[in-house]
């Protein structure tokens, strides 16, 4: 009989190592405990992998330090919180047993206090620091039992001190699988009842097949070798028949009385009976080509019937955003994404909706709030270039999103880590967007875009040489473009910032000219 599972919760850079010991202590007390890493580069919202795997087991021990740690892209139903504070935030809210453990004092740590959560600026350090510690505060004050330790011993100690809760947990989760059991008995009783049944009217229409089949034989015109053939080759059918009659008894059995059985199912199942294997083959055989593009066609209409009556809540949702009603526009953009999340037009309109929150965020709110928007906007991006990875439109989604996050990462002194890779990420995009189509001006301009802000990251931290390459590449893409629309005005202001930077960068100048240039609309 398997052991109840405990999920084994804390942020890793804190306490990895501890948690380590965690598990070896609930292996020794006959436990077995669940660990989910969450090192901060997967692609992606993690709370669904978090929720599996929380939702397999029967409870849950929470180291709480000091670090904040990875948080989801976008706000959870307990809104903004870290995945360590979401896995017992969730936990709870299933109903599972907690059992928190407050670390203070020399409990060691696999990094210092004052060295956690520094892969954020230092800005949102603070701030996450703030909200961790009000994570702290509010789990001493909600009613919920916790154990607070200073040392290795004292959470060992602690943890031995538990084995009585945790036996009880064991006590329940035994109960529960002797009630399982007990249903599966029930119900394989049953099966056994149905599987005779069936077998017995197959074994009936086995002896009859079988019984024609030699009177057939005695009828056959001839001599007696040739009877004799035929009432050998009846015998060697029979005992084929007769062979797979259980193994055929016993599907019968697992779905008899679901009503899930199509006429021809139920013409296979008594030609079955009657005929063989090779009889409802070939039977079937004929209804092959009409059965699978049946159901195409269901799978397609259903798709476009959800989404036809989608449309109203789609264009109200964007609407709501229009009116500045965002929370509740984006809570009827994730609804209708639920139900039809390769819906092209409707991540779209939804990518259009968080750039747009993001754009407003830099001027009327913090940059913390702008990269999540960012952030939810390249993974719609995402998501729609595997919809439609072929769509050109999609892709330069997604240039413009690591734009968008590049000039957040710069506005908040992340050019090297951040702001560099989100731009050269775009530039891979753009150029191969402009290739493609090398007579878009689009195109083209948002390729001088992506050198021009890589000429500017390099430029503020330092690398001269390197801005230079970049704006005269960008200074090339600009003359192609200002000769080839010589009364567009954008076009001759292109061009002319273009000689501006490198006349820059040639007397070693720098500048902070950020928002100045960005894609066309």
């Amino acid at each position: 009989m398997s052991e109840p599972w405990v999920f084994i919760s804390c942020v890793s850079q804190e306490f990895g190592t501890t948690r380590t010991m965690v598990d070896q202590v609930l292996s020794r007390l006959g436990f077995k405990g669940i660990i989910q890493e969450i090192f901060g580069t997967e692609a992606g919202d993690l709370c669904g992998v978090l929720r599996s795997k929380i939702d397999g087991c029967q409870g849950m021990i929470q180291l709480v330090g000091h670090a904040y740690g990875w948080e989801p892209p976008v706000e959870t139903e307990f809104g903004r919180v870290s995945y360590t504070q979401y896995e017992y935030l969730y936990a709870v809210s299933k109903g599972m047993k907690p059992w928190l453990i407050v670390v203070d004092g020399q409990c060691p740590r696999d990094t210092p206090i004052d060295q956690l959560d520094r892969h954020d600026p230092a800005s949102e350090q603070k701030q996450r620091a703030e909200l961790q510690a009000n994570y702290r505060a509010a789990r001493q004050s909600d009613g919920v039992l916790f154990h607070t330790v200073s040392s290795l011993d004292q959470l060992k100690l602690k943890l031995n001190e538990l084995s009585k809760d945790l036996d009880a947990l064991r006590a329940e989760e035994r109960e529960w699988q002797a009630g399982v059991s007990k249903q599966l008995t029930k119900l394989t009783d049953q099966q056994a009842i149905t599987k005779d049944k069936i077998r017995g009217h197959l074994l009936q229409s086995a002896e009859r097949t079988h019984e024609k089949a030699l009177a057939e034989a005695d009828a056959a015109p001839g001599g007696w070798q040739q009877r004799q053939k035929l009432k050998d080759a009846a015998e060697l059918e029979h005992a084929g028949r007769v062979s797979r009659i259980d193994d055929l008894a016993q599907s019968f059995a697992e779905i008899e009385g679901t009503g899930k059985a199509t006429d021809v199912f139920t013409e296979m199942t008594r030609i079955l009976a009657e005929e063989g294997v090779d009889e409802a083959l070939a039977y079937v055989g004929t209804f092959r080509q009409s059965i699978l593009e049946h159901v195409r066609t269901r799978q397609i209409l259903a798709k476009q019937k959800n989404r036809d009556e989608l449309r109203p809540l789609l264009k109200s949702a964007v609407l709501l955003a229009d009116k500045g009603d965002a929370d509740e526009a984006r809570k009827l953009f994730e609804e209708i994404l639920q139900l039809e999340p390769e819906w092209t037009n409707a991540l779209k309109s939804y990518f259009d909706f968080e750039i747009a929150r993001g754009d407003r965020a830099l001027t009327h709110e913090t940059l913390v709030a702008a990269r999540r928007r960012f952030q939810v906007a390249e993974s719609t991006a995402r998501r729609l270039c595997l919809a439609d990875p072929t769509n050109a439109e999609m892709q330069r989604n997604l240039s413009v999103s690591f734009n968008k996050l590049g000039d957040v990462s710069v506005e908040s002194g992340d050019l090297a880590a951040a702001a560099r890779v989100y731009f050269a990420d775009g530039l891979t995009i753009a150029k191969q967007l402009a290739q493609a189509d090398p007579t878009n001006a689009e195109m083209q301009r948002d390729l001088w875009v992506s050198f021009n802000k890589l000429g500017d990251v390099s430029v503020e931290s330092g690398n001269l040489a390197a801005a230079r390459v970049y704006f005269a590449d960008g200074l090339t893409i600009a003359k192609q473009l200002a000769q080839a629309d010589p009364t567009n005005a954008q076009m001759q202001r292109d061009l002319s910032v273009s000689f501006d930077r490198l006349g820059n960068v040639s007397v070693g100048g720098t500048w902070r000219q950020r928002g100045s240039i960005s894609p066309t609309a």
